[in-house]
C-alpha cells in the first residue's frame, strides 16, 4: 500500500520544497525535522537553502515557486520589542 497523502483528485500531492536562507544551520535542521515529520505522515517534501538575498527577494515580492514554503526569519522579541 502507498502510504502517500492524496489530493482531491486522488493522485498523490507533488512535493513541497521548504525553503531557507543557506546561513541559518538552526533553521536548517528545524526544516530537516518538518520534512521528517512530513514524511512520517505521507507528505513529500525537500530542503532548498538559496542565499538568505533570494529567500528575502521572494518574501519581499511575494515570487514563490509553486509548491514552496518559504521559512521567513524574525528577530528575537525581547521585553522591548514587539512583534506586529
Amino acid at each position: 500500500m502507498d502510504s502517500r497523502r492524496l489530493g482531491l483528485d486522488g493522485k498523490p500531492l507533488a512535493p513541497l520544497t521548504i525553503q531557507v536562507g543557506s546561513t541559518s544551520s538552526d533553521w536548517l535542521s528545524v526544516a530537516r525535522i518538518i520534512v521528517q515529520n512530513l514524511a512520517d505522515i505521507g507528505i513529500s517534501a525537500t530542503v532548498d537553502s538559496p542565499d538568505w538575498a533570494e529567500v528575502t527577494a521572494a518574501l519581499e515580492t511575494g515570487t514563490f515557486r509553486d509548491r514552496r514554503v518559504l521559512v521567513p526569519w524574525a528577530p528575537p522579541v525581547t521585553p522591548t520589542t514587539r512583534r506586529p
